[in-house]
């Protein structure tokens, strides 16, 4: 096997990515020693790396088509969505509504003609979340009591005599 030398990305040492005597792994173009820690994994993913995994998700793809990506330019610059809010209208408009992906002719377009309305529906889970948190701390303040309801004791039935004469029902 022929020797590759290769920089970590994280510690600037050189190495040989074949040797089996140095665990080593590449991300994206790059190598790093199993044992650093590097910042691709450590850094939280920004809004617009979260809606673009939750388009790949969803249509099932590995790289985003340039029309999403002139879509998504389109709505941040021309009607200043943010991306999160995209992120959450393509959420509810196909996993939550359970619209089909197969109408979106391979695009999100149909996000200016929901976005209003999944803005309304997430605002409405955060009032009920909201509103259960507050019943919760309520609920943790009341104290429950025993209360003793004491029953009548039953009375006997009375004696009926009377005779039922079968044939006039």
């Amino acid at each position: 096997m022929a020797q590759a030398l290769v920089k970590c990305g994280k510690c600037g040492q050189i190495f040989d990515r074949n040797s089996p005597d140095i665990p080593n792994e590449k991300i994206k173009n790059r190598y790093y020693h199993k044992d650093c820690p590097n910042e691709l994994q450590k850094r939280p993913l920004s809004d617009k790396e979260k809606l673009e995994a939750t388009i790949k998700r969803i249509f099932k793809i590995k790289r985003l088509t340039p029309k999403f990506t002139m879509q998504i330019n389109k709505y941040v610059k021309e009607y200043n969505y943010t991306y999160i809010g995209i992120e959450y209208t393509i959420h509810y408009f196909f996993e939550i509504k359970e619209n089909s992906i197969d109408k979106a002719q391979g695009g999100i377009g149909i996000v200016p003609y929901v976005y209003a309305e999944a803005e309304q529906h997430y605002l409405a889970q955060l009032a009920i979340k909201k509103k259960a948190e507050k019943l919760g701390n309520i609920l943790d303040i009341i104290t429950p009591q025993k209360i003793m309801i004491k029953l009548p004791k039953p009375k006997p039935a009375k004696n009926f005599n009377e005779i039922i004469d079968m044939k006039e029902l």
